[in-house]
């Protein structure tokens, strides 16, 4: 009988020892996830889900509800990260659009500026000695 006290107190806290780990994975990985950085969640929040799997199969009475937990977050890390990074479009191309079209405006405007504040001939000379122009 104390023997197998014994046994699973030692393996309450290996469970721990996994899952402690774990869920800094899964929660690093669900940050970056959010964040925004394409696949690269991914390779933390596997390591959240094999620690948390090798807890799941292999001390199968110690912590049940906490080691689903973080299974269920380092999964949902991966999921969301592989959202992001593939199924969502990058703005990026959309920003370089608008920037070239706001740079062919600006370009456009000071031409026209240009035009109408430039030196014209079309003023009479009776008109240009009136004025002050020579």
């Amino acid at each position: 009988m104390e023997n197998s006290g014994k046994t699973q107190k030692s393996s309450k806290i290996i469970t721990m020892l996994l899952l402690i780990p774990a869920l800094l994975f899964g929660l690093i990985s669900m940050a970056l996830a959010v964040v925004g950085l394409g696949l690269i969640p991914i390779v933390p929040a596997m390591v959240g889900i094999i620690l948390s799997g090798i807890s799941f199969f292999v001390y199968k009475n110690n912590y049940r509800f906490f080691t689903r937990l973080v299974l269920g977050i380092s999964i949902l890390a991966v999921v969301i990260s592989i959202f992001r990074g593939l199924i969502i479009e990058e703005k990026v191309a959309a920003d370089k659009n608008f920037d070239t079209t706001v740079l062919k405006t600006q370009e456009g405007i000071d031409s026209d500026l240009n035009d109408a504040f430039s030196e014209d001939d079309s003023i009479p000379a009776a008109k240009k000695d009136t004025i002050g122009i020579r």
